[in-house]
């Protein structure tokens, strides 16, 4: 969270495109991807596990608005949220490896 509000604060004070755009759509990546982990494993295992159902209701939505939204007002190109995609992949692949360790 002590990277994710700067880099949104800085994204809103930013004009279209840039950096701060770019890190705070892959934040929101993570989230969305950390939320599609969640689900995977209850359908999987066949247990609940733990943000499941907040991934569902908040963070696959917010996910979808916010990328919309992206979109709509052109805040971002193509090949950035591509980019934003990717980095928020490793992100999230780094978050889930290192709960493992």
């Amino acid at each position: 969270m002590l990277l994710v509000l700067p880099a949104s604060w800085r994204a809103t004070t930013a004009g279209r495109n840039g950096v701060w755009v770019v890190l705070a759509t892959a934040f929101q990546w993570q989230l969305a991807a950390n939320a599609l982990f969640h689900l995977s494993t209850r359908i999987i295992m066949g247990e609940y596990t733990p943000g499941a159902v907040t991934g569902a209701v908040v963070s696959l939505p917010a996910t979808a608005y916010y990328l919309a939204r992206l979109r709509r007002e052109d805040r971002a190109r193509s090949r950035e949220i591509g980019v934003a995609v990717a980095l928020g992949t490793v992100i999230a692949a780094l978050a889930l490896g290192f709960l493992f360790l």
